[in-house]
């Protein structure tokens, strides 16, 4: 991955020289190596570079996370040296270009597509009990978007339209939403001490002190297999350790589950 983003940070070199730029010029080099990082999943924040191995103790990748608030920031873009803010904003449309035409032709071939993003569904491609998730990270903070501005979220297993705006006793609000973002963002440790106090893993069962513990050395893609094969059979399990293996995000769970079975994080590589 390092030298895929030196070769692309040598290309976009190439192609500023080619346009007569100064390739000497600091805003111009440091422009186009915040866009090839954070297109690659290496996000910045400078407040916290000091505290990056405390970071990672406690969340799953914080610099994806980084990386992908900040191309969801049109703030970032302005900050960007001319040449690399074309080049970042061509590159996003082709990514989105690329998303909508791959959920289109899934569409097409028969397979459901979440158009609601209220729903956790949604921009996921559905075939059977499967979710694969193709946005590359980008999803999940869009849903999230969306339902703390419309005040509502959506079941993806029962359609169930739930408000997060009439308050009172054990009634779903914003800040519910908020929490639960947050700790699916979290590392394998601190997760799997969250689930021990809480007496209440992510699929919203009882946890096993032993077997949750397993979970963490298990490799995310093997897991989602697992999930997969449990709840669908081999061809869940080898279409969820397949499309895992590249970099998507892939769910298994039964319509008539409480809670959706564990977290998915992608670790995306475009």
């Amino acid at each position: 991955l390092n030298k895929f983003r030196a070769d692309a940070f040598d290309n976009y070199l190439r192609m500023a020289e080619s346009k007569g730029l100064d390739i000497e010029d600091p805003a111009l080099l440091k422009g186009i190596a915040r866009w090839v990082n954070h297109a690659t999943g290496r996000g910045t924040v400078k407040s916290f570079e000091d505290s990056m191995v405390v970071l990672n103790a406690l969340l799953f990748s914080p610099r994806l996370i980084a990386s992908r608030l900040q191309l969801l920031n049109p703030a970032f873009y302005a900050t960007l040296h001319p040449f690399a803010r074309k080049q970042a904003l061509q590159g996003m449309a082709q990514l989105l270009g690329g998303i909508s035409l791959t959920l289109w032709v899934a569409k097409m071939a028969g397979a459901e597509v979440g158009v609601d993003p209220r729903s956790s569904d949604f921009g996921k491609i559905k075939v059977g009990d499967t979710r694969v998730d193709i946005a590359g990270g980008f999803q999940q903070y869009l849903v999230a978007a969306s339902r703390l501005v419309k005040g509502e979220s959506v079941s993806t297993t029962t359609g169930k339209v739930t408000s997060l705006t009439e308050g009172g006793f054990a009634k779903p609000s914003r800040a519910d939403i908020l929490a639960r973002f947050a700790e699916n963002k979290l590392a394998p440790v601190p997760s799997y001490a969250t689930d021990l106090l809480k007496n209440e893993n992510f699929a919203g069962d009882k946890p096993d002190p032993l077997k949750e513990a397993g979970r963490i050395f298990l490799p995310l893609g093997l897991e989602n297999a697992y999930e997969g094969f449990k709840v669908g059979g081999p061809g869940a399990g080898l279409t969820s350790l397949g499309l895992g293996s590249i970099g998507f995000g892939v769910q298994t769970y039964k319509p008539n589950a409480k809670k959706k079975k564990r977290r998915s994080k992608s670790l995306w590589v475009p």
